[in-house]
């Protein structure tokens, strides 16, 4: 019974750790594609977009008119006195007089009052329309931004794809050389147990295959901390073990051409300085007068004395701050200095983007040259190595010479490794950095 507990206990322990290093095969499409989905920077920009459009929306609202309804009830007390001014003054009517004097003037209880009004403003300067244009400006301003947020997601996935491919590649380099490694000492044992080779010659090569583990250790935490970093990136439970496919092939090629149309930075910066304007035509509103249309409707009820209905009114009003004409000028000064302020943000801004285009396409040509150094080295370490090892078998050459060789020869396949996926890397860069990111891996 026991044994039976045993094994159901193994059996569970056994499925929570196979779900909790879940393997997921992920291409580099499917990654950017997670990222876009599930990042929650990006998420935080696409509800700021729907902020602005909310605000727009309110603005527009202060074109409509303004409708208010109100009613009353008062009740009054005994010592209200009523004075009926019909066909004379202090109640000349045809026994209005006679009531008074007899001090029969008559005692409301209660009075009932309603009121309809409606207001809509005609002119008050361009504020409204200038509030509703840079309003828009700002709607405009969160897309872009909702836009620079995604590509800059799409792009750390792309480096952080690349960096597990270059790992995980040099990690089947570095396991291959560490058979060889270990074919070597079992070799060197040999040769040791039958006198045809120093100790010291047989240590190096199992301290050879120790440094080998180690670097295989250290890559593989490397692998670790990355695979974490990318599962935060794009949503996926933090324990998913990511084994990532080839990085594909980005036929652009870039070039000396510095294209800022494509740039969301710089369309931001372009966007703001429309709402600085914007704000300085606002400002200039207060030197106008403010009119308006408004209408209405009063109906009331004094207690058996008076009813009065359809007292219907329309009127236009007028008006003006006398002060605005000084105070308003500071505010204009100031909008008129963060315009300033703001068009030379633009000029630095498209500065610093001509800057990361140009290095962009230095990166990839200094990519692509130490590519083709790479390709030589390798050829150059793999013959070098194929020689010393036949002078090795003829004693023609020591073990220091045999093990040196064969450390270059792994450094050599390590580089030129990484240096192809560096390649592909630089290209997502040049095109990021023209803002182009998204476009270009749509079409693929």
């Amino acid at each position: 019974m026991k044994n039976k507990y045993k094994i159901l206990f193994l059996a569970f322990f056994g499925s929570i750790l196979s779900f909790a290093q879940e393997t997921k095969i992920l291409s580099l499409k499917d990654a950017v594609t997670l990222g876009i989905e599930n990042n929650k920077m990006l998420k935080a920009a696409e509800s700021q977009v729907k902020v602005s459009e909310k605000k727009l929306k309110s603005t527009k609202i202060l074109q409509y008119p303004d409708l208010n309804i109100s009613s009353q009830y008062l009740h009054l007390f005994d010592t209200t006195d009523v004075d009926l001014k019909i066909g004379g003054q202090n109640g000349d009517t045809e026994d209005g007089g006679e009531n008074a004097a007899a001090g029969n003037a008559p005692k409301p209880s209660y009075m009932l009052l309603g009121m309809a009004s409606v207001s809509m403003p005609v002119f008050n300067g361009f504020k409204l329309k200038n509030s509703i244009r840079q309003s828009e400006y700002a709607v405009n301003l969160s897309k872009i931004e909702s836009e620079a947020q995604k590509e800059d997601v799409v792009y750390q996935v792309l480096q952080l794809y690349f960096s597990l491919y270059k790992t995980k590649k040099s990690l089947e380099v570095l396991n291959e050389n560490k058979k060889r490694a270990e074919k070597r000492v079992v070799d060197f044992k040999n040769f040791m147990d039958n006198g045809l080779l120093a100790r010291n010659d047989y240590l190096r090569s199992t301290l050879q295959v120790s440094n080998i583990k180690l670097a295989i250790e250290e890559a593989n935490t490397t692998y670790e901390n990355i695979n974490y970093q990318f599962n935060v990136l794009i949503g996926l439970p933090e324990t998913t073990k990511i084994e990532v496919e080839n990085t594909g092939g980005l036929t652009v090629l870039p070039s000396e051409e510095t294209d800022l149309s494509q740039r969301k930075d710089i369309r931001s910066q372009e966007e703001k300085t429309k709402i600085a304007e914007a704000q300085i035509k606002i400002e200039r509103a207060g030197y106008y007068p403010s009119l308006s249309i408004s209408g209405g409707y009063a109906a009331l009820e004094l207690d058996d004395i008076a009813t009065v209905t359809n007292a219907t009114n329309i009127g236009i009003g007028l008006s003006y701050n006398l002060s605005s004409i000084f105070k308003n000028k500071s505010k204009v000064e100031e909008a008129k200095a963060a315009k300033s302020a703001q068009e030379a943000l633009l000029e630095a801004e498209k500065d610093r983007a001509k800057i990361e285009i140009r290095k962009a396409y230095n990166d990839y040509n200094l990519a692509v040259k130490k590519e083709e150094v790479f390709e030589e080295a390798l050829e150059q370490a793999n013959e070098n190595y194929r020689i010393v090892k036949d002078k090795y078998d003829n004693g023609l050459a020591d073990t220091d010479q045999l093990l040196e060789a064969d450390i270059e020869e792994l450094q050599a396949q390590i580089n030129q490794t990484i240096g192809e996926a560096d390649i592909q890397l630089a290209r997502y860069k040049y095109v990021y950095t023209q803002g182009k990111l998204t476009e270009v891996l749509q079409l693929q």
